[in-house]
Formats: structure tokens, C-alpha cells, sequence
């Protein structure tokens, strides 16, 4: 249905017997009806910039990202994306390049998602939700960190994740999987990029 049917319907159904102010405002609305129209439906789109900052990734994290819901997949496929780049000196040289000029989290979701590799190894989990546990892991670190007594002072999924953290003895997995570690000391030895 058309703004000027709607507009139409409702001068109708109002009976047109007000004031000439009712009428004008009915046509006000009609108009901004029609602008409308022309212009399409509004649609949010998520950036760097809409999200406030670099830190804009919060945004997307939410309050209530649970860890263990993720974890698993998550660990899966940085040992993974690990293991791939030992095995590829081409695609650890890429990745390191890209990855050492990215901003934020963004941009990293953006890198690993040009490559088919990289996308491979993820497995069953997108860019974004990869990048998301991390930063939810990452968290998870910070605050498993503190004292009992300021843990029960974070909102709920945050504390949950701590504890994740704590049950599972995961601030040592932290530091790197055995792939990401040897993929290290493989860089090392060959002298690292410049």
C-alpha cells in the first residue's frame, strides 16, 4: 500500500470535519510518508566508526558471551591456524604481514576471512565469532586475575567466564599451544621477518 493510500485511508477514517490543522498536519504526514518511501528502510550497519572505536568490538561482545559456549571451536581453530601457517612459510609470511598492520580485531576478522586457508582451518567457526572468543578469552584472563571478592563484582557472563578460566587451568593455554609455540621458535630460526 502506497503513503498516499495510507494517507488517504486515514483522512477518511478521521472524517476530514477538524480544523484545517488536522488536514495540514495529515498532509505533513503523507509527505514525510512518501520521503520515506523514496529514501528505502534504514538499515544499521556496523564500522569502526558507528561502533565508537577501536574498542568497538565490546559492542559486539555484549554482556552476555558465554566462554564455554565457544571455547572449544575457538581453541580448535587457533591450533589450527597455527599448524597451517607451520606448514606454509607463504601463508605464515602473508598473515604476519597483515596482521602485524591491522588496527584492531576488525581487521584482523577481515584478514582471516581473504583467505581460503585460513577459512579452512577455522572449521565451524566464522572470523567473527573466532575473533569474539578472543577477545571474550582474553577478558576471561584479566579477570579470573582478581580477587574472589572483585570477581563477584562483574556482571554475570564475565564472572562466568573468569571461572571457565579458572576450572579449566586455561591462563597456561594462554601463552600458546604447542603449534603456536613451535610455529615461534620455527620463525625464530629461519630469522624471523623484517
Amino acid at each position: 500500500m502506497s503513503p498516499r493510500t495510507i494517507a488517504a485511508a486515514l483522512a477518511v477514517a478521521c472524517g476530514l470535519t477538524g480544523a484545517p490543522a488536522r488536514a495540514q498536519s495529515l498532509a505533513d504526514a503523507a509527505k514525510r510518508a512518501e520521503e520515506q518511501h523514496v529514501l528505502g528502510p534504514a538499515t544499521k550497519e556496523y564500522t569502526n566508526a558507528s561502533l565508537g572505536s577501536a574498542s568497538g568490538y565490546e559492542v559486539l561482545l555484549g554482556d552476555h558471551y558465554l566462554l564455554s559456549d565457544h571455547f572449544d571451536a575457538y581453541a580448535s581453530a587457533r591450533d589450527s591456524v597455527a599448524g597451517m601457517r607451520m606448514q606454509s612459510l607463504e601463508l605464515d609470511r602473508w598473515l604476519f604481514e597483515r596482521l602485524r598492520l591491522a588496527k584492531d580485531r576488525f581487521d584482523r576478522e577481515q584478514i582471516y576471512g581473504q583467505d581460503s586457508t585460513v577459512m579452512f582451518a577455522l572449521k565451524q567457526i566464522t572470523p567473527r565469532e573466532y575473533f569474539k572468543t578472543d577477545l571474550a578469552f582474553a577478558h576471561a584472563l584479566d579477570d579470573a586475575r582478581l580477587s574472589a571478592i572483585d570477581r563477584e563484582h562483574l556482571p554475570p557472563a564475565r564472572r562466568a567466564n573468569a571461572q571457565y578460566v579458572l576450572d579449566h587451568n586455561l591462563a597456561g593455554w594462554a601463552k600458546g599451544s604447542w603449534s603456536e609455540r613451535e610455529l615461534e621458535s620455527r620463525r625464530a630460526s629461519r630469522g624471523g621477518f623484517k
